[in-house]
């Protein structure tokens, strides 16, 4: 079996892995995640008042992952009606 002789496609590496700077890789991880996000994301947002909201407020607080907790909290609000 003969061997790959790998120097050939070093310069396709480099053509299309150019050494980019940090703002060129920031602007395209930002685009990348926002095309992402755009197809795959629904946000919502949800506003709670310091005053009569301090007992939510406060158990979000304790949580390591607020969205976890609250996804965990729906899912099993879900199970319960069905």
């Amino acid at each position: 079996m003969a061997a790959l002789n790998y120097n050939r496609y070093i310069p396709i590496i480099k053509e299309n892995y150019a050494m980019k700077t940090p703002e060129e890789v920031t602007r395209a991880r930002t685009q990348a995640q926002a095309k992402y996000d755009k197809s795959h994301t629904t946000g919502f947002y949800m506003k709670l008042n310091t005053g009569t909201d301090q007992d939510i407020l406060s158990w979000l607080e304790k949580q390591s992952s607020k969205q976890g907790a609250i996804k965990q909290l729906i899912r099993e609000e879900i199970r319960r009606e069905s």
